[in-house]
């Protein structure tokens, strides 16, 4: 029986340690098998007539992925095993199949238009009847029955004119007052607009001295001791991991330009500091008189994780950035 469970824990350690393995190995392969990228760009003139060309390659170029620029077209395709992953062929067959379901349906709505026109066609029209009628004659009793009416009219029109003077009287009176009334509104609203316009005066005048007391304490923070010291520990980091992405070799040359030749001359200084030393096949031509960018590059590298989680892990426990942190913080919440 002891055997038997002794036998059992064997087989689980085993288990176990080919995991543990296989974690280590694939933790391992990660960290430490390069991620190889290949650079290659020509502009000549125009951006539109340019080039570029980039790939990245890892696992020994198992997986492998390319992007491209021409012609003012971009081009991306990921490879695994060096086949192609085509995504669009997924996409093109629904759009096939929604063409072909909207010119069945276009079909149906055209058919059932045509049915619908010829049974207008066939309605028929209806007939209109014109009666007509013979045009009355004027009589002498009807002429004089008019002219007394017209009599009547002109009368009663009189009595109308002096009963419509003696009440236009208090209408008068009432659009005198109402005008007054509106005088005085709009006095009452220039009035509380000028009001309006004096708290939002004060309030603007706070918000800029605000404003400026919170800059002047982002300026003392960041001129402060503490930040040069962060300052110098991120140039540092970032110097360090430069020096293991950079490309280890590049060939061809770079024709370039600013139109300012301290610009110029300051862009010029910081490639030399970037390139690497090995970079006798690489010709700078920089221009300080003209604003010009052309050439021919092609740069091979490779990036290791191990390096970005090493700078990772230290920028993450460095006890000063910890504490410029919390001060940042502090700063930010008065």
């Amino acid at each position: 029986m002891i055997h038997i469970i002794l036998a059992i824990l064997k087989i689980v350690g085993i288990l176990l340690a080919v995991l543990l393995g296989l974690v280590l190995l694939i933790l391992l392969t990660v960290l430490f098998l390069p991620l190889r990228y290949r650079i290659c760009a020509e502009k000549h003139g125009e951006l539109k007539k340019s080039t570029a060309n980039v790939s990245v390659s890892w696992l020994f170029g198992i997986l492998k992925v390319k992007a491209g620029y021409r012609n003012g077209q971009i081009s991306f395709v990921p490879q695994i095993f060096g086949k192609k992953i085509d995504f669009a062929k997924k996409n093109t067959g629904q759009t096939e199949d929604s063409s072909e379901e909207a010119e069945n349906n276009e079909t149906k709505n055209c058919e059932t238009e045509k049915t619908e026109d010829v049974s207008e066609e066939k309605k028929p029209l209806p007939v209109l009847e014109e009666k007509t009628k013979p045009d009355p004659k004027p009589s002498p009793k009807t002429e004089t029955q008019e002219n007394r009416a017209s009599k009547s009219e002109t009368q009663d029109g009189e009595m109308s004119e002096l009963q419509a003077e003696d009440a236009a009287e208090p209408e008068k009176r009432h659009r005198f007052f109402n005008i007054i009334e509106k005088v005085r509104m709009q006095i009452e609203k220039i009035r509380n607009r000028i009001l309006t316009a004096k708290e939002q005066a004060k309030k603007t005048i706070r918000s800029i001295t605000k404003s400026k007391e919170t800059l002047k304490r982002y300026l003392d923070f960041l001129r402060s001791d503490l930040s040069r010291e962060v300052y110098q520990i991120l140039k540092n980091h970032l110097f360090y991991l430069l020096r293991h992405i950079r490309p280890h070799k590049i060939k061809g040359y770079v024709h370039y330009g600013f139109g300012d030749p301290a610009l110029t001359g300051e862009f010029t200084g910081i490639l030399y500091l970037i390139l690497p030393a090995k970079c006798e096949e690489l010709d700078l031509e920089p221009d300080f008189e003209d604003q010009v960018c052309e050439g021919e590059v092609l740069a091979l590298g490779h990036i290791r994780i191990c390096h970005l989680a090493l700078t990772g892990a230290k920028i993450f426990f460095d006890k000063k950035l910890k504490i410029y942190w919390k001060r940042f913080r502090q700063l930010r919440r008065a």
